[in-house]
């Protein structure tokens, strides 16, 4: 699962060897240590996440929450601080729409037929 945040994305996938630990990675390590302070910071540098953190799935589920009940913002992208980071989000934000916009002519075109 990809989550974006205001201050980076992280992806959460279930450990692989303990089924009450969630593998929390990252491209940076400062939103791992920001949601996740009491946790130690794996550091994988040929790893396609350079940060990793090993978190209990309900620590994890807790920080979720606090991200959605803190949220203060109506829009996302404008939320984020970092230039480089926006830039990316944006570039997400334009693949999807994209994908939405392929999805919608591929739905047309079947109702055609």
């Amino acid at each position: 699962m990809w989550i974006f945040t205001s201050q980076g994305m992280i992806s959460i996938v279930k450990h692989r060897n303990e089924p009450q630990l969630m593998m929390v990675r990252a491209r940076q390590a400062e939103v791992l240590t920001t949601l996740f302070p009491e946790e130690k910071l794996l550091i994988t540098p040929d790893a396609d996440y350079r940060y990793r953190m090993e978190v209990p799935q309900s620590d994890v589920i807790n920080a979720l929450q606090d991200q959605l009940e803190t949220m203060q913002y109506d829009n996302f992208k404008n939320s984020i601080g970092d230039h480089d980071y926006h830039t990316a989000c944006s570039q997400v934000w334009s693949v999807m729409y994209r994908y939405q916009q392929g999805m919608t002519e591929r739905q047309q075109q079947k109702q055609e037929e």
